[in-house]
């Protein structure tokens, strides 16, 4: 019964890491960089607000603080760790973005 309980545990956090992937590829292709970083910083400080209109944003938002709106009955420890993994996740897509953007200018003024 403990393997199950793993199993399920792991299925449960990748699925939501899959479906962020997803989102922030999705996100890094529509060349919208300047008003997706503010964005994406709201959300890891909780206070996103629903005037966002994009779609991708508020599901990213869901999947950080919501997670049982996606399991119903979700273990408390699920729950911490789809949250911590999220978060890192955004950040470093932050950090990436943002080296981009500083690649970008350093070649621009060069």
């Amino acid at each position: 019964m403990r393997e199950l309980k793993n199993f399920s545990f792991f299925t449960e956090v990748n699925t939501f890491k899959i479906h962020a992937q997803t989102i922030l590829n999705r996100l890094r292709n529509q060349n919208k960089i300047t008003s997706l970083v503010p964005a994406i910083q709201l959300i890891l400080e909780g206070k996103s607000d629903n005037s966002i209109s994009w779609a991708d944003i508020n599901t990213l938002n869901s999947l950080l603080h919501h997670p049982e709106r996606f399991i119903k009955n979700i273990d408390p420890k699920v729950k911490e760790t789809i949250y911590f993994e999220m978060k890192d996740m955004l950040q470093n897509f932050l950090t990436e973005i943002n080296n981009q953007e500083l690649s970008y200018v350093n070649l621009k003024c060069n």
